[in-house]
């Protein structure tokens, strides 16, 4: 099976910054993983810019712990039309 990567750009610096400024509030990295309910490896690789693709139900994670509703997210990401439909293709 070929691993699909998408090239659509979306706003990583967004999440990086959202990412560095919440989990101030937790006293480890891992305890803000946990309540994120995302791995701490992936996170740490969108706060470092070394992670570029994201996946539907992480997006609906980010969404559930912020308290957005799915739309909202994908907004706040500004994740375009295309890219979610290739998202969704690949459930």
């Amino acid at each position: 099976m070929k691993m699909q990567i998408n090239y659509y750009p979306w706003n990583t610096q967004t999440l990086s910054s959202w990412i560095d400024t919440e989990q101030a509030r937790y006293n480890s990295f891992e305890d803000f993983a946990q309540a994120v309910e995302i791995s701490s490896q992936v996170l740490w690789r969108w706060k470092k810019h070394l992670l570029f693709d994201i996946k539907l139900e992480q997006i609906k994670k980010l969404a559930k712990y912020r308290n957005l509703s799915f739309v909202e997210a994908v907004e706040w990401l500004n994740i375009c039309k295309a890219h979610l439909e290739i998202l969704e293709e690949g459930k």
